[in-house]
């Protein structure tokens, strides 16, 4: 399966999954579950899986790019570029999804925060894409963001 239909959540008894998501609403209010990608035929020829549930506010679907360690990159990831010295805040950059020109993810710096300046990951060669680390997100470090 192509990598940028993965989606990860944050399991509601905490955790983190990544798969499909299902979601829905009942009487009791909506939902949001993540279904890992490791259904195996059974026996007896039916799909057994697991279902999680899922914290909504951090569902995030996969860029399809990973960083230069080779894992892959979800939105809401905060990532540093190219390394070196620098202050680290001013070369943090928060993974977000932006609909203008079609929809594409783009790098919001979290010092500036604009809008202008943001790198479009899309738009990046492969090796500029190889000079971005995950250095954690925005639900598991709120700090990193301000």
């Amino acid at each position: 399966m192509n990598d940028r239909y993965l989606f990860r959540g944050k399991r509601i008894d905490g955790g983190w999954v990544t798969g499909s998501w299902y979601g829905g609403s009942d009487e009791c209010g909506s939902f949001l579950y993540i279904i890992p990608h490791t259904a195996l035929p059974s026996q007896t020829d039916t799909i057994e899986f697991t279902m999680y549930l899922i914290d909504p506010t951090t569902i995030g679907q996969c860029t399809g790019f990973r960083d230069e360690n080779g894992v892959l990159i979800f939105e809401g990831d905060v990532v540093t570029y190219g390394g070196g010295e620098q202050d680290y805040k001013f070369n943090s950059w928060v993974v977000v999804w932006n609909e203008r020109y079609g929809g594409r993810y783009e790098l919001e710096n979290i010092q500036t925060k604009h809008t202008q300046t943001r790198p479009c990951i899309s738009r990046m060669g492969h090796e500029e894409r190889e000079r971005l680390t995950i250095i954690g997100n925005i639900h598991d470090n709120p700090e990193a963001t301000t």
